[in-house]
């Protein structure tokens, strides 16, 4: 069986209509999509909900372009390497990133 997707992006933010249960829909793509998440207003300090939307949607919208920026610099800076030191403390990290965000 095939792996599910994630419902692509850019995802985005908005307030719910129900605003006392639901602090926050998680939007992806124009209205034809409609809401991919709700985030419960649990939190009692104010605007943690508010916070925690925008960052769930940030991290998602940037996810894709800093793993290609990641694994870009890791090749780059491995290539500078000399070849008998390519296997250093650096490189073993990044790789160990790059794989932990594609899992």
């Amino acid at each position: 069986m095939e792996t599910p997707k994630h419902t692509p992006g850019p995802w985005r933010t908005s307030e719910s209509p129900h605003r006392r249960e639901w602090a926050h829909w998680l939007m992806a793509g124009d209205a034809t999509i409609g809401a991919i998440c709700e985030l419960g207003n649990i939190h009692p300090a104010p605007g943690i909900a508010d916070a925690n939307a925008e960052y769930i949607v940030r991290a998602c919208n940037n996810h894709d372009d800093l793993l290609v920026e990641l694994k870009t610099l890791l090749s780059e800076y491995i290539m500078a390497l000399p070849e008998n030191r390519r296997d250093t403390f650096i490189v073993e990290r990044v790789s160990a990133a790059i794989a932990k965000a594609t899992e």
